[in-house]
């Protein structure tokens, strides 16, 4: 579901996928949650994980295994419990429900104020732990001073401080709400794309699908020596009106790639569901946003969410120049285009 504002009200059978202005999940969930929007609120319970992001993300109902969010404040009601393991990113995030594994936790600000059952690591210009908050495993973090631990909070595990000058976190970039722009900008433009010109996300993607090794291992040949090709044209002085043009070409390659990548993954997770996004352009679109909502979650992951959108933009780009280069040798099976037959004599 995607709207202005979107409301879960039912109990779910299975996994639940929303995006809007407005979130709010009130009653069970079965499977996954993955949510993006201005704010979401889950006060239902989740039997299974939690991937949510949002300018303000709040959970107040229990989560069965892990919980992955990213927002402008992240809060974590008290008496709320996170059965698996917990990864939040915010410019100010609030523990003060229970996780009963691991706890990473990134932000200008981060408090603590519930029961931690594994080790905790934060990374944040100001730490607090409040009274009556419990960690049972090992403390490290990264901050510029000593974390603010009140009396009443208990630390089983040793604490390691890791001293780290973060600066002013406003003059460190856009942050998280500049990543969120980044991403929708990028799932409104792949839906451009594929009203616009259907035939083509459609034809590059079912390619993708079948040679996606091809693709990847061509994608990474396209962005790794394109620059020294157009590199070597300017060298040679006579190539450089040619290096405009192959520079042109690359930075079209790179973006197109990039969305195709985006189609791609939704047509996967949705078919994963049993669905069919090629039936309808609005279920399509839906598909994309989610796609692009995946990727932001995911990109919050140190390494690991650098990696993923990396491999998603080899995959696009191998796909396009594949596409391409069977269009120019003729073999027919790239997007064909086709013109009506001249009149004839006589007609």
């Amino acid at each position: 579901m995607a709207g202005a504002t979107v409301q879960v009200l039912a109990e779910v059978e299975g996994d639940v996928v929303v995006a809007g202005g407005s979130v709010s999940i009130v009653n069970t969930v079965s499977g996954d949650v993955l949510a993006a929007g201005g704010t979401v609120s889950i006060t239902g319970n989740v039997n299974d994980d939690i991937r949510a992001a949002g300018g303000s993300v709040a959970i107040a109902g229990n989560v069965g295994d892990d919980a992955v969010v990213a927002g402008g404040s992240v809060i974590l009601e008290s008496g709320s419990t996170v059965g698996g393991r917990a990864w939040f990113a915010g410019e100010t995030v609030t523990v003060a429900g229970n996780v009963n594994r691991e706890l990473r936790a990134t932000g200008k600000k981060v408090i603590l104020a519930g029961t931690i059952g594994g080790d905790v690591e934060i990374y944040a210009e100001s730490i607090v732990i409040e009274p009556g908050a419990v960690i049972k495993g090992k403390l490290t973090y990264s901050a510029p001073k000593e974390a603010d631990v009140r009396e009443g909070a208990v630390i089983e595990g040793a604490v390691d401080w890791h001293e780290s000058d973060f600066g002013d976190f406003d003059d460190r970039g856009p942050g998280f709400a500049g990543t969120l722009v980044f991403f929708l900008s990028l799932a409104a433009s792949a839906i451009v794309l594929f009203l616009i010109c259907s035939p083509l996300p459609a034809t590059v993607v079912q390619k993708l699908d079948k040679a996606p090794f091809k693709s990847l291992g061509l994608g990474l040949a396209v962005l790794f020596a394109t620059p020294f090709v157009v590199l070597m044209l300017f060298v040679s002085v006579l190539g450089t009106p040619l290096a405009f043009i192959v520079l042109a070409l690359y930075a079209v390659a790179l973006i197109v790639g990039l969305l195709i990548g985006i189609i791609w993954i939704g047509d996967v997770g949705f078919r994963r569901l049993g669905k069919k996004p090629d039936e309808s352009k609005w279920l399509r679109a839906w598909s994309i946003v989610a796609a692009a909502a995946l990727l932001l979650i995911v990109g919050i992951i140190p390494f690991i969410g650098g990696l993923a959108f990396l491999i998603v933009l080899l995959l696009g780009i191998g796909a396009v120049t594949l596409n391409f280069y069977q269009l120019l040798a003729g073999r027919g099976n790239g997007l064909a285009f086709t013109s009506k037959p001249a009149d004839q004599p006589g007609r």
